[in-house]
């Protein structure tokens, strides 16, 4: 949620609002994210939030975003791909499209990597067992007529398997296959890998809705 909502900030600096980008016909779409937490913010604390985008790669937008303390510790590091789309149909757009390169520096950093998108295969996939359903509902929706990326991090603490999380994460990541709408079913799966991961999968009428994975905190 902070991502987006950080993303949309640092946009609106540049005069790039969201309704200015469908009005010149495209939108971005988040399609992977990975996080590490090195800690948690308590209640009443106050963080300084930080994001850019880091370049592209292939068809991909990188966003970086980091959380730190008042006097500048790390919490949070987090990586993201973006997809531009056309607003409607969501069909990807190669990112010489993009109509705004005076509005936002998309090469405001560099990260030196691009971080890898989730693949569940082998003994991971292997590890998955039915957890239950979920249906899409009204308020998940956002303004691009799908369930809100960050509703899958929620989805995915509701189905942590054993139905106990760990009392504090230390990083995870999801990938975002296929969008899922309103009064969607979404048949979730979830299981844990001999190293101790929670890995968990999402399915719509038999196609691949996410994946997502979950590491506790050394503590």
């Amino acid at each position: 949620k902070l991502l987006q909502e950080a993303a949309e900030c640092q946009m609106k600096r540049g005069g790039l609002t969201y309704e200015r980008m469908r009005e010149g016909g495209c939108v971005f779409l988040l399609t992977n994210v990975s996080v590490r937490i090195a800690a948690l913010p308590h209640a009443g604390d106050t963080v300084t939030v930080w994001t850019a985008f880091c370049g592209t790669a292939g068809a991909l937008f990188l966003r970086d975003m980091r959380i730190r303390t008042a006097d500048g510790g790390e919490l949070v590091t987090l990586h993201s791909h973006w997809a531009l789309t056309d607003p409607d149909g969501h069909r990807v757009l190669r990112p010489s499209a993009f109509p705004f390169p005076d509005a936002v520096d998309l090469t405001e950093c560099k990260t030196g990597s691009v971080p890898a998108r989730l693949n569940l295969r082998g003994e991971a996939a292997r590890c998955l067992r039915p957890a239950g359903e979920r249906e899409v509902r009204w308020s998940d929706i956002d303004c691009n007529g799908h369930m809100n990326n960050s509703v899958y991090a929620d989805l995915m603490c509701d189905y942590f398997p054993g139905g106990k999380m760990p009392r504090r994460l230390g990083e995870f990541a999801i990938s975002f296959r296929r969008e899922a709408r309103e009064k969607d079913i979404i048949a979730i799966q979830s299981g844990r890998t001999p190293d101790g991961a929670a890995v968990l999968a999402g399915e719509i009428a038999g196609r691949c809705c996410f994946e997502g994975r979950m590491l506790p905190a050394q503590v």
